[in-house]
């Protein structure tokens, strides 16, 4: 069993469906659609306005796997999947992966627990590499009174990282409708 698990990790873009809720395999994180309908479920349970959503993003990921090989991305992949998990262990909320080096986190609004995740997440990267290049970036959506829903809390905050692609001064973005 366990042979057949990790020959399955292998593979990215596969996905298996427990208990009906959409996990990729190299990951374990929910995918975008079970990512989506877990924050919705989430969200009613909660003080929305205390909440955001993150976006995550690894730069320039593909260069990382033309660098150091497919294998080697999609270990770091797993690492930043296991400090997400802790982070959900620990403070709570859901967690996603989108594919390619994109991940999603709707979470208590803490900027230094985010700068604390950022930081662990760096250091993994640095393992393999410590081009400031490859750093990840966060797009902050802070949720409001007026809650839109989980999918356009995450297309905002893939907005905001935008806004900061390419800055390797700025780490991170709060959204805004400016």
């Amino acid at each position: 069993m366990d042979r057949i698990k990790k020959e399955l990790d292998l593979y990215e873009g596969e996905s298996v469906t427990i208990n009906g809720l959409e996990v990729n395999l190299l990951t374990g994180l929910y995918l975008s659609h079970t990512f989506f309908k877990k924050s919705e479920e989430f969200l009613e349970s909660i003080d929305k306005e205390k909440y955001c959503l993150l976006a995550i993003d690894l730069e320039h990921f593909r260069l990382f796997n033309k660098l150091y090989g497919r294998e080697q991305g999609d270990c770091l992949l797993k690492k930043v999947a296991e400090l997400l998990k802790k982070y959900r262990e620990d403070y709570g909320g859901v967690i996603g992966y989108f594919g390619g080096d994109n991940f999603a986190v709707l979470t208590y609004l803490d900027m230094d627990r985010f700068r604390q995740l950022h930081r662990d997440i760096a250091k993994e990267v640095a393992a393999w590499s410590n081009t400031v290049g490859f750093l990840p970036a966060f797009g902050v959506y802070p949720i409001s009174h007026a809650v839109v829903d989980a999918q356009t809390m995450y297309d905002r905050g893939t907005l905001a990282l935008k806004k900061i692609a390419g800055n390797y001064s700025k780490r991170h973005c709060i959204y805004s409708a400016d």
